[in-house]
């Protein structure tokens, strides 16, 4: 009986061991590990929620866009280019003249001439009225315009004239401009010059300004001797 004992002690041991050393480990989970690299994979993934794209993205390179596009290059585009040789305008009566002078022939021709003129880039040139003439006369009061003489675009005929006030209206060659009767912007010889009104009494006459003596008269509209231009718009 006792040795049966023994022998199921024994026997109990055996199976308790081989439990021990084959078996034990069974009820780990295996899984632990998986839910290691879970954690990391979430790790990984939470890195995503970091935004590569943030400079990049940030950085404005339309930032030079600010400057302003509408810079005007046409500043100098207010200069007037009809300051340029050749030209004078009268601030009293706004009217631009041909500084020079075109020497000499009839009426007809003084007309074509400013006509067929191009100068400072215009080439809306004509022959002056006699008031428009009349208005470049300087420092002779009777022939001024608004002076004493009645001759004017709206009075033509014979009524309008005389001698003294018209003729014979200052010393000649006593004007402010190196002895002629006209702006000192002006040059050429102070002779005479045609106008484009017609004497109303007998239109084969036209009226006419001598710049020497600041004389208002009509000449023959075919006279060719000395009989001058000046045109403007």
């Amino acid at each position: 009986m006792r040795t049966v004992v023994i022998f199921l002690t024994v026997l109990l041991a055996c199976l308790l061991s081989f439990s021990l050393s084959c078996g034990c480990g069974d009820d780990d989970d295996d899984d632990s590990g998986d839910a290691t690299n879970d954690d990391d994979d979430d790790n990984d993934d939470g890195q995503d929620d970091d935004d590569d794209d943030t400079a990049d993205d940030d950085v404005d390179d339309d930032s030079d866009d600010d400057v302003d596009d509408d810079v005007d290059d046409d500043i100098n585009d207010d200069v007037d280019d009809d300051s340029g040789d050749g030209v004078w305008v009268d601030s009293s009566s706004g009217l631009m003249w041909q500084i020079a002078q075109d020497c000499c022939g009839p009426l007809n021709e003084a007309e074509s001439y400013c006509q067929n003129l191009v100068l400072a880039g215009h080439s809306d040139w004509r022959l002056p009225t006699v008031s428009e003439l009349r208005s470049l006369i300087r420092e002779c009061d009777n022939t001024e315009t608004g002076g004493s003489c009645g001759v004017t675009d709206s009075c033509l005929d014979s009524s309008c004239y005389d001698e003294v006030n018209c003729y014979l209206a200052c010393t000649e060659n006593e004007g402010p401009a190196d002895g002629c009767y006209w702006p000192s912007e002006l040059n050429g010889t102070c002779g005479w010059f045609w106008s484009s009104s017609l004497y109303t009494n007998d239109i084969g006459f036209a009226w006419s300004i001598y710049f020497g003596f600041g004389s208002i008269a009509t000449n023959d509209v075919n006279a060719t001797n000395s009989m001058r231009s000046r045109c403007v718009r």
